[in-house]
Order: structure tokens, then C-alpha cells, then sequence
């Protein structure tokens, strides 16, 4: 009787292993894309945090430079992050291509 129980148990513990395995692959597209469009907003904001709490950093020397109209501290700003974010870009398309293999191109 017991073994029958364990049997019992351990088929319905590998049958939700096994459904959320299947979850886990189909939500894992919709997944990557929503963290590769939010890395960039999270690292945007260090404008806002470190302009609040006067914290010293890249976001605080932008804000300055704005201030202070120093046009090359802005444009390399800019620069630094239009990189961050086709970077972010690139990594979410590979992961993704990875992730989901029907939407590689032959």
C-alpha cells in the first residue's frame, strides 16, 4: 500500500515537472522580450535617482553638463547609452533566437 502511494505521488510530481517545463519554454520568448525592453529603462534612470539623492555618478554629470551647456559631456552621454541600448537590443535578439528556434532564418 505504501508503494503504491510513492508511485502514486512521484507520477503526479513528474506530470507537473513536466507541464511546467512546457510553461517555462513557451512563456520564455514573451519573457526575454520584456526584460530586453526593460534594461534600458532601468539603466536610464540613474539620471533620476542620482539627480534626487545627489549621488555622484554618470547620471549626475549629465545633469550637470546640461546645466553647465557642455556639449561634448551630452553627446557622449548620448553615445554611451545609444550603445547600451543597441547592445541590449543585440543580446535580446540572440537570446531569443536561442530561446525560440522556429525564428531563425536559414
Amino acid at each position: 500500500m505504501q508503494r503504491k502511494t510513492l508511485v502514486k505521488c512521484l507520477s503526479l510530481f513528474m506530470l507537473l515537472a513536466v507541464r511546467l517545463a512546457v510553461a517555462a519554454i513557451s512563456s520564455a520568448s514573451s519573457t526575454v522580450t520584456v526584460i530586453g525592453f526593460s534594461l534600458p529603462i532601468l539603466f536610464g534612470g540613474s539620471v533620476i535617482i542620482e539627480t534626487i539623492f545627489q549621488w555622484p555618478g554618470i547620471g549626475l554629470m549629465f545633469m550637470n553638463a546640461i546645466t553647465g551647456r557642455d556639449s561634448p559631456v551630452i553627446m557622449g552621454y548620448v553615445l554611451f547609452w545609444a550603445i547600451i541600448v543597441l547592445a541590449t537590443n543585440l543580446l535580446t535578439d540572440i537570446v531569443y533566437s536561442v530561446a525560440e528556434p522556429r525564428i531563425r532564418d536559414d
